[in-house]
This record gives C-alpha cells, sequence and structure tokens, in this order.
C-alpha cells in the first residue's frame, strides 16, 4: 500500500477504536464485518500496533453477533499476520458461541468452522476444537446434528483420513453405541459422509464395518439409515466389497419386520443394479 492509503488506513482505525465502544450493538455488529478489511491497506506492522487491539475488543464484546460477525471477517486478517496472533483469544469466542442459546448462531459457528481449521492448523485445531465439534452431534436441535456431521466431513476432507481416524473414529464409536437412538443416527450419518471423502481403502477398513454392525439395531430408524447409507458408501468401497459384504446386507435388510426398512433397502439394491 501507498503511504498515502497507510494514512488514511491507520485515521480510519482510529475511528474503528471509538466505534469498538459505541452503545448501539447493531453498529458494534456492523464494524465487527468490516474493520478487519483494513489489515491489507493498513500492512502488518499498523494492522498489528492499530487494528489487533479493537478486533480483540470486538472478539469479547457481550453480544454473540458482533463476536461471530468477527470471525467470519477473519479472511482478511489471516492474509496479513496470520491468526497466531489471535488464536487464544479466538477460542473463547468459539467456545461461547458453539453454547449460544440461540440454535442459528450455534449453526452459524459451526460453518465457519472448515475455515477456521485452516486458518488455525491441525495441531492448535486437534487440540481445542476437535471435541467441540463431535459434541455438536448431540445438540437438541436436529439441524445443529445434520450440520455437524457434514463438518466432519470437512474437516476429514481437510485435516486428511488419518487425522479422522485417531480425532473423529474413536469418540464417533462410541456415540455409535449410545442409548438414545438420535445419537446413533447422526453417528451413521457421520460415518457415511466421512467415508465419501476418504481413500476407498480405508474407507473399506475403517467404516464399513462400523455400518454394518449397525444392521441390527433394534430401532427401525437406524436400520434404514444404515441402508440409505450403504448407496452412498458403495461406490466408495468399490464393486467387490460391494458384492462380498454390502449386498448380503441388503438382502438381510429387505427381509426387515419395518416397512421403511424393506423400502430403503430395496432402493439401495435397486441403485447397484443400474450401475
Amino acid at each position: 500500500p501507498s503511504r498515502s492509503h497507510i494514512s488514511v488506513a491507520r485515521r480510519l482505525a482510529k475511528k474503528v477504536n471509538a466505534l469498538t465502544e459505541d452503545d448501539s450493538e447493531n453498529v458494534r455488529a456492523a464494524l465487527a464485518m468490516v474493520a478487519t478489511d483494513l489489515a491489507p491497506l493498513l500492512g502488518k506492522e499498523a494492522t498489528i500496533s492499530d487494528l489487533v487491539p479493537q478486533v480483540l475488543l470486538l472478539l469479547r464484546d457481550t453480544t454473540s453477533e458482533v463476536r461471530l460477525n468477527v470471525i467470519s471477517s477473519l479472511g482478511s486478517l489471516n492474509k496479513v499476520i496470520g491468526v497466531d496472533l489471535l488464536s487464544q483469544s479466538l477460542l473463547p469466542a468459539i467456545l461461547d458461541l458453539a453454547g449460544d442459546s440461540k440454535w442459528r448462531i450455534r449453526l452459524a459457528i459451526m460453518q465457519h468452522i472448515p475455515l477456521l481449521a485452516k486458518q488455525l492448523g491441525k495441531e492448535f485445531f486437534s487440540e481445542k476444537l476437535t471435541n467441540l465439534c463431535v459434541g455438536w452431534l448431540g445438540d437438541d436441535i436436529s439441524t445443529i446434528r445434520k450440520a455437524a456431521a457434514e463438518n466432519l466431513k470437512e474437516l476429514t476432507n481437510i485435516f486428511g483420513a488419518e487425522w479422522a481416524i485417531e480425532y473423529l473414529i474413536p469418540p464417533l464409536n462410541e456415540i455409535r453405541k449410545h442409548t438414545s437412538y438420535l445419537r446413533r443416527v447422526i453417528a451413521v450419518q457421520a460415518f457415511v459422509a466421512m467415508s465419501t471423502v476418504m481413500e476407498p481403502e480405508i474407507a473399506r477398513t475403517e467404516i464399513l464395518p462400523l455400518i454394518l454392525q449397525m444392521t441390527t439395531d433394534n430401532v427401525a430408524n437406524i436400520r434404514f439409515n444404515v441402508a440409505k447409507g450403504l448407496k452412498t458408501m458403495a461406490p466408495v468401497c468399490g464393486s467387490q466389497v460391494t458384492d462380498s459384504q454390502i449386498r448380503p446386507v441388503l438382502a438381510f435388510l429387505v427381509e426387515d419386520p419395518d416397512r421403511d426398512v424393506r423400502f430403503f433397502a430395496k432402493k439401495t439394491i435397486e441403485s447397484l443394479d443400474e450401475k
């Protein structure tokens, strides 16, 4: 940036300083969306001295929308200084939003997790935020639980299958045995989603056996989710495993006493026959 740009940006940064303490939460929320856009104009040193303190203040704001808006607009800041300087302040803000009483806030912060994972890096994320992401599978709101399953797929895609084997599969395996069938359903859905971004060999050896074990669950909802999930997993696992392991299970589910289980098993078999 030119000197004139930096000069203007520094004056604006001073305005940001004043607005972080504005009485209106709407003003602070709007500020949080755009304040970090000054970083490329300020450059690294001026961003650290003039902008980072204001961003840290906004991350500690009493209003959840303000904190969420800061987190959603960290891209510009990350490009200029990285998020190392903010990581310790980011963590409490993320954890607060993750437990917010408004489910839409919880959903919104969850949707930022894949980007935050890339910005914060594997080591920090694994230690500080993986448990949070798995914990969302137990949320009372079904929309959150479904988004959480999709989130684990995105994290598997970002950090790799070996990371998922270490950090995600063990806690998911425990959820798979939970007394609540809603937890068991979401474990099946998370496993299936994650398998689609894994190497076939890993999906076959690490995920498929766990899904096949759910075939005998005493709740029909679980069994028909297994039947639906096998439709997704078959192309990942390959024709040989489909014929030797998946089709026999589907043949068993087609004879299930529950109508919905029979329906989805039949649908999956029809889908496999078309390929």
